[in-house]
């Protein structure tokens, strides 16, 4: 027979009573499990003595708590485990955890970090900040009724980059349909600058026009996009 009482007896005794009892049943379950009580012990009340020491070192509400916490006290002389896995409740060392990145995960990785440099581009585009002074400049040409009317009206509604016309795919949903696009880049317009619909801006079709303007440092021209198309 074994010579003394462990905590990992304590543990297991409690996980046998289900995770929670009293002192005297925790004892009393140890003991069956040895085939007694350990010879070390001269009577009962030392071994019982023991088992009581090993909880109160091993949960908060004791005075004589200084060891890691793995048993709870729910009332007077009753215990439970704080984990009712005996291997867990015992062995309380930070356990590390490595987790594989899947090849899909790290897709959604690097597509989020491409959107939003590119929801960047796009604010940029929408507002330029110099000092306190906020100035709206490419997009609020492009948006502007009048300068789009006109544009439109010299330019037409087919894409001058990829030739798509909205009409022709979304019929009379697409009618008169197209986007317009300011063709200075935003770093060269002034808070004054006069526009010219006719050398100034451009139709684009909404695919092309955001292509155009996917990079904020760098804002392709027409010539640059229309090179960059690949005929399927």
């Amino acid at each position: 027979m074994r010579k003394s009482v462990s905590l990992e007896d304590v543990v297991t005794a409690l996980r046998d009573l289900g995770g929670e009892a009293q002192s005297t049943q925790i004892k009393d379950r140890i003991e069956k499990n040895l085939g007694g009580v350990p010879d070390n012990y001269k009577d009962a009340t030392s071994f019982r003595e023991t088992i009581q020491v090993i909880i109160q070192e091993h949960c908060p509400q004791e005075n004589k708590y200084k060891k890691k916490p793995i048993f709870e006290k729910i009332d007077r002389g009753r215990f439970r485990l704080l984990n009712k896995s005996p291997s867990a409740a015992v062995n309380h060392e930070p356990k590390t955890i490595i987790r594989r990145v899947s090849v899909e995960e790290q897709k959604l990785t690097n597509v989020q970090s491409l959107v939003e440099r590119e929801l960047e581009s796009m604010r940029f585009e929408e507002e330029h900040f110099e000092g306190q002074q906020r100035e709206r400049y490419s997009s609020y040409y492009e948006r502007d009724p009048r300068l789009r009317a006109k544009a439109i009206t010299l330019h037409g509604t087919t894409c001058v980059a990829c030739g798509f016309d909205f009409e022709k795919k979304y019929g009379e949903y697409g009618k008169d349909y197209i986007e317009v696009h300011h063709i200075k880049p935003v770093s060269e317009l002034g808070g004054n600058t006069r526009i010219n619909p006719q050398t100034d801006m451009a139709v684009l079709c909404s695919n092309c026009h955001r292509i155009v303007h996917r990079k904020r440092e760098r804002v392709l021209s027409i010539d640059e996009l229309k090179r960059s198309i690949v005929v399927v």
